[in-house]
């Protein structure tokens, strides 16, 4: 396989020693609107030079990557993220679990800038936010958790890959407005940014409550009293610009909290009930055990045993 035939890898193995038998890389999708590759990496490597051009937004499917952005700057990259990476980022990259039975695969897209201008556009005339407007943040790195996302780039991976690969007409632009949106719903949950707004939406401002005071938000009437706006209206302008609804946002708040406290002390799980805003701890371990697929002292022993 040539390698020097894929643009957005093709840089990753000029200046380091590598068996090409234990690479898998290739171009999936070329337009001139984005191009979609599929990586599969068959045993561990390290420091691996890359170079990307166009912003890049990539899904670990499988395993996971020791992300180097400078000496003193890196991060674990695990399956089920999204790495968003800005124009011209340059990275080292290791791969340390990757093996023949369980190899390293990743989908990375590489999207032409103007086209992400010109979706954000569109849907700021034809969706538009509550005294704000869609934009998408690309220009720091970030590191994104979601299912939603998660499963949009396995529908990608699935149909490009597949043997009896059928793609309708519309298929690029349906699946990366589809994809675009969700990132865009995901950074204002994890990644609120009011400095960047003249005028902050009313949702945006209340994310900013609910995040650092999740304990203290008790229910819906609170925050439509604060927003002054219907229960309808409301759920509506969450949906659309955060993709869930404020009461399953207020919950995935205050268990990212409940997570905080148990990651720095051992106090018993029914006081981390209380100070994450729950009143019933036997609710707050049901949930707890639904997000997380653990419950809350499993998931506090865990941390222990790590340490």
């Amino acid at each position: 396989m040539n390698f020097n035939s894929f643009p957005l890898f093709s840089n990753i193995f000029q200046h380091s020693k590598i068996n090409h038998e234990f690479v898998e890389s290739h171009s999936i999708w070329k337009t001139e609107t984005c191009e979609i590759f599929f990586t599969e990496i068959h045993e561990p490597m390290y420091q691996i030079p890359v170079a990307f051009s166009n912003p890049v937004f990539s899904n670990i499917i499988n395993g996971q990557k020791l992300i180097e952005i400078d000496p003193q700057n890196s991060f674990l990259f695990n399956k089920n993220q999204t790495l968003l990476l800005p124009k011209n980022s340059h990275l080292k990259i290791d791969f340390p679990e990757a093996t023949t039975k369980q190899p390293t695969q990743c989908t990375s897209i590489s999207i032409n800038p103007d086209f992400l201008m010109k979706r954000a556009e569109i849907l700021n005339e034809k969706a538009p936010k509550l005294n704000s407007e869609w934009n998408l943040n690309i220009q720091e790195l970030s590191l994104l958790n979601s299912n939603k996302i998660n499963q949009i780039f396995r529908r990608i991976t699935r149909d490009l890959l597949h043997p009896k690969k059928i793609i309708t007409e519309n298929w690029e632009e349906s699946q990366l407005d589809t994809l675009l949106i969700a990132i865009m719903q995901q950074q204002n949950r994890e990644l609120p940014n009011l400095k960047s707004q003249k005028t902050p939406s009313i949702i945006q401002s209340l994310v900013s409550f609910i995040r650092e005071n999740p304990e203290k938000t008790g229910n819906l009437d609170q925050l439509c009293n604060q927003a002054c706006m219907s229960p309808s209206t409301l759920y509506r302008y969450f949906k659309r610009e955060l993709g869930i609804s404020p009461i399953e946002f207020i919950i995935e708040q205050k268990i990212s909290k409940a997570k905080n406290i148990l990651s720095s002390s051992l106090i018993p799980i029914k006081e981390v009930s209380y100070l994450s805003g729950f009143e019933d701890s036997n609710y707050f371990i049901r949930l707890f055990k639904k997000h997380e697929g653990i419950t809350p002292k499993q998931y506090q022993q865990s941390l222990v045993k790590e340490c």
